[in-house]
C-alpha cells in the first residue's frame, strides 16, 4: 500500500432533519435560559423545573457538540473521523471492504439515549430506514446529512455512513488511498 500525504474532506452542511434538532434544541434552552436569568435578576430563586430543564439542555447541547463531526481525514493508512472534541475515530484502510456513494438511503433514527440524533448531525449509531423499505439497517452514522452519505462496508461486517460535503471527490481520494 502506498502512503499518501492527508487529504482533508468537510463533513456536509447540516440536513433539514439535523438542523430542525439543533435549532430546536438551542432554542429551548435560550427559553429557559432567559426565564432562569429574568428571575435570577429579579432577586428570587428560579423554579426547579426551569433551572433543571436549562441545566440538562445545556449539558446536552454541550454533549452533542463535542461529539460532532467535524470533518474527514485520509492518510496515513487510514481513515480518521475528525471530532470538535476529543474522540476521533480511526478506521485503517485494511479494514474497510468496499466504499461507496449512496444519496437515498433514507432517514436517520436513534437507537440509543446517548446518541446525538440530529444535534449537530449524528455521531453514534443509528437506524437507516427507506420510506419504500420494510427493514430498517443498523450502522453508525457520523454525519450531518443523508444526502452526502458514503457507506464504509468493513470487513468485520460492520457498517459506517459518513457525510463529506462532497462524497464523489472523497470515494476516488479514499479508493486512490487505499491502493
Amino acid at each position: 500500500m502506498t502512503e499518501m500525504s492527508p487529504t482533508t474532506f468537510r463533513v456536509a452542511p447540516m440536513g433539514a432533519a439535523a438542523l430542525v434538532w439543533t435549532l430546536g434544541s438551542i432554542a429551548a434552552l435560550l427559553f429557559f435560559g432567559v426565564r432562569v436569568a429574568l428571575t435570577l435578576i429579579g432577586g428570587r430563586a428560579p423554579d426547579n423545573y426551569d433551572l433543571a430543564v436549562f441545566v440538562l439542555l445545556a449539558l446536552l447541547v454541550v454533549y452533542g457538540w463535542l461529539r460532532s463531526v467535524k470533518g474527514y481525514r485520509l492518510g496515513d493508512g487510514e481513515l480518521t473521523i475528525e471530532r470538535a472534541g476529543p474522540g476521533k475515530i480511526h478506521i485503517p484502510f485494511e479494514n474497510i471492504a468496499r466504499m461507496e456513494t449512496n444519496p437515498n438511503l433514507g432517514s436517520f433514527f436513534n437507537m440509543s439515549i446517548l446518541s446525538i440524533g440530529g444535534l449537530f448531525g449524528w455521531a453514534s449509531k443509528a437506524r437507516v430506514r427507506n420510506p419504500s423499505d420494510v427493514k430498517s439497517l443498523e450502522v453508525e452514522v457520523y454525519g450531518t446529512n443523508v444526502a452526502n452519505s458514503v457507506v464504509l462496508h468493513l470487513r468485520n461486517d460492520r457498517t459506517i455512513i459518513i457525510t463529506p460535503a462532497d462524497p464523489a471527490a472523497f470515494v476516488t481520494a479514499g479508493r486512490a488511498a487505499r491502493t
